[in-house]
């Protein structure tokens, strides 16, 4: 049979690649590589490798080449297209991963052999050598193409994300005009739309698998047990006395919070490339110099413990305070009305020294706190806003009882991510896991992105609605953090306790948190799984081949 030769790609290529409108699958590439694989029958699904040197190898492709890249689709096919193009990423890919890989006098266990049943001698006719210079250029032009499909995937995965987003806030401006056309039959004016994440008026049972006001399919996937059969145990709804609180007595006299080391190594493959820590504190901590890395798709097809973990880390040290945002003093006053105060002291302390990891107060346990703050919106600050002259500023309000309650079940998930990472480290990796357990990983890794994608729409709905209304009404520079700030003011009240410096009286400063940027983490995690998820859809990319060199 003849074998089909391959060459590197030029402009025209990449854009074919671009509309879906190449001749070879993603996995013809591999297949051409000798690299031995997993995956299904009709090899569609998603590409699986049991080696911890082809894990490495895809590992360094995706976060030190593909993530680089450029973000557009004309310069990333100019790029991909430039003569020399990734020439040195490339060498140094080989330099690293090459000899360990393809070479003569190494465990070859990973690679198939030409002519065993199941390897298409059209694709991989003869054994790659690394010691061998034609072997050796095979092998850049094919790693070019790999690295260069795996680019476009995430940009078509974008792509696919955006629309879909277009399309949930189409349908949302939709319902508000719909809503805003009619009167109810009793004259009134409509109700305001409904808050997604967490719309009830009335307090919830709280446990620890509730979504509030979403339907029950959403229910498991913001509150993941931390055992895949253990039942869900339910938990009071009803805010602890003062005298009763959670409090864990082991901060010290400067403050901060207790430590909790963490070592996230390893991968779900059984690759280890290194340990990080983190301290409890450090969660709640500000870092605005630091950067946001990406998270890169585990090949394996589960999430990656070392990763997420990292990444977690990362994220939250940005969650909180942002210092390069000036101070603000938002009251509740500006609502309408004065608020009685919602938070006794002692939990208005806990709240403040949570959210400003430099303040001294109790540390409390996080999901008790989380709970009685909610509970405090919910029948305290809703109740006041309806018995209220602030009820004439209803859009106000709404914006930010949909920023606190989006804010509260956002650092649950979080919390959940945490929770799955320490999972994931402590049970069993690669082939000492069963294939009940990667089936439970993969679900559960599903199902927080899943929630992942709800709560990025839920906040890009509130930061375009927020935007738009201060385009229109005046309120130039509002933003969705800028109104999570308020909804703070508002629950803490206009009698708040003041902290005191020497003799003289301070009032409580507020300054705004960072969720814009955890949303954007979450929506780069978001992209890489759909990418990762892209390349398991039948006739996603293929690969344009033919005779010659490369041009």
């Amino acid at each position: 049979m003849t074998t089909i030769p391959i060459r590197y790609a030029e402009a025209r290529d990449w854009q074919d690649v671009m509309k879906n409108r190449s001749r070879h699958k993603m996995h013809e590439l591999i297949e051409r590589l000798g690299l031995r694989a997993k995956w299904s029958s009709n090899k569609r699904g998603k590409t699986n490798f049991d080696s911890p040197l082809v894990k490495e190898l895809v590992l360094d492709m995706s976060t030190n080449i593909v993530a680089k890249l450029p973000k557009e689709p004309e310069e990333l096919a100019a790029h991909l297209s430039a003569p020399d193009s990734l020439q040195d990423e490339v060498e140094e890919l080989l330099r690293k991963h090459g000899s360990a890989i393809w070479g003569r006098m190494g465990d070859r266990e990973h690679l198939v052999s030409a002519g065993e049943p199941g390897v298409e001698p059209t694709y991989y006719p003869r054994d790659l050598y690394y010691e061998n210079e034609e072997d050796r250029e095979l092998i850049r032009i094919l790693l070019h193409w790999w690295i260069g499909l795996k680019a476009c995937n995430v940009l078509l995965a974008r792509d696919r994300l955006d629309r879909e987003r277009k399309k949930k806030s189409q349908r949302s401006r939709h319902r508000v005009v719909v809503l805003g056309t009619f009167e109810d039959a009793s004259g009134r004016e409509p109700a305001p739309p409904s808050v997604p994440i967490a719309p009830a008026a009335v307090r919830p049972d709280f446990t620890p698998h509730a979504l509030y006001g979403r339907p029950a399919q959403y229910a498991q996937a913001l509150r993941l047990d931390t055992s895949y059969s253990s039942p869900a145990s339910p938990l009071s709804g009803t805010p602890l006395h003062s005298n009763d609180s959670p409090v864990i007595p082991v901060y010290g006299a400067s403050g901060e919070g207790h430590s909790i080391g963490r070592d996230l190594g390893g991968s779900r493959g059984g690759s280890t490339t290194g340990t990080l820590s983190h301290s409890l504190a450090g969660h709640m901590g500000a870092d605005s110099s630091a950067t946001l890395p990406r998270i890169t798709p585990p090949v394996t097809g589960l999430p990656s413990v070392q990763q997420l973990g990292a990444e977690i880390g990362s994220l939250v040290s940005h969650f909180l305070e942002d210092s390069s945002t000036g101070e603000r003093w938002p009251t509740p006053g500006s609502y309408g009305g004065q608020l009685q105060q919602a938070l006794d002291a002692e939990t208005l302390q806990a709240f403040r020294s949570y959210i400003y990891p430099s303040e001294r107060g109790p540390k409390w346990d996080e999901q008790m706190l989380l709970r009685r703050l909610e509970t405090a919106w919910r029948d305290k600050v809703r109740n006041w806003h309806k018995g209220t002259a602030a009820a004439g500023n209803a859009a106000s309000f709404a914006a930010c009882d949909r920023a606190f309650l989006t804010w509260i079940e956002l650092r649950r998930h979080l919390a959940d991510l945490e929770q799955a990472n320490e999972r994931w480290r402590q049970e069993p990796e690669g082939d000492q896991a069963s294939d009940a357990q990667l089936q439970a990983r993969i679900a559960q890794h599903k199902t927080l992105m899943s929630v992942s994608r709800d709560l990025v729409r839920s906040w890009d709905d509130l930061a375009a609605s927020v935007e738009g209304e201060g385009e229109g009404g005046g309120g130039a520079g509002l933003t969705a953090d800028a109104v999570l700030v308020q909804a703070f003011v508002l629950l803490a009240g206009d009698t708040t306790p003041a902290t005191t410096a020497g003799t003289a009286t301070e009032p409580l400063i507020w300054t705004p948190m960072n969720v814009a940027e955890t949303v954007r983490w979450l929506r780069g995690h978001l992209e890489q799984f759909a990418a990762e998820e892209a390349e398991a859809d039948e006739g996603l990319l293929y690969v344009r081949t033919g005779s010659g060199g490369r041009t």
